[in-house]
C-alpha cells in the first residue's frame, strides 16, 4: 500500500485535530458570591490517587473572573493548578488596576499599579529567584 504525500499530510491533519478535541481543557463556567461574580475557567479532571477512584479539578488555562454585567474584572493563565504567566486585575470602571507575571505561583518581574483614572501610582520589582526557589520544592 502506498500513500502520497498528499494522503499523509491529510491523514495527519485529521489525527492532529481529533487529538485536539478529545484532550482539551473543559471550560467551565460559575456563579460565585451569589450571582454577582462569573468566574470562567479551564479546568481538567485529574485522579491524584488511583486507589481512591477520586478525581480532583484542577485548573489549567485561562481563568477570568467578571462582574454581573459582565465586565473583566481578573484575567491570567493557571498551570497545574498553579498561577502562571500575565495577570491583569482591572477596576469597575474597566481600566487596569494591576499587571505583572508570575512564575510558578509567584510574582516575579515589574508588577504596575494604576489608580481608577489610568495614572500609574506604583511600580515594583519582584526578584525571580523567590520564584525558582518555589519551583524547585
Amino acid at each position: 500500500m502506498q500513500f502520497s504525500l498528499r494522503t499523509l499530510l491529510l491523514l495527519t491533519t485529521v489525527f492532529a485535530i481529533g487529538c485536539w478535541w478529545f484532550l482539551r481543557p473543559r471550560v467551565l463556567d460559575e456563579q460565585v458570591a451569589g450571582k454577582f461574580l462569573q468566574l470562567r475557567r479551564h479546568v481538567r479532571f485529574v485522579v491524584p490517587d488511583p486507589r481512591k477512584q477520586q478525581s480532583v479539578l484542577v485548573n489549567v488555562g485561562h481563568w477570568q473572573l467578571r462582574d454581573d454585567q459582565g465586565n473583566l474584572l481578573v484575567a491570567g493563565r493557571y498551570d497545574r493548578d498553579v498561577p502562571e504567566g500575565w495577570w491583569t486585575i482591572y477596576h469597575p470602571n474597566g481600566r487596569k488596576a494591576v499587571e505583572g507575571q508570575v512564575l510558578h505561583g509567584a510574582k516575579v518581574g515589574l508588577w504596575r499599579i494604576w489608580d481608577d483614572t489610568g495614572r500609574l501610582t506604583s511600580e515594583v520589582q519582584y526578584p525571580k529567584r523567590l520564584a525558582e526557589s518555589k519551583a524547585g520544592q
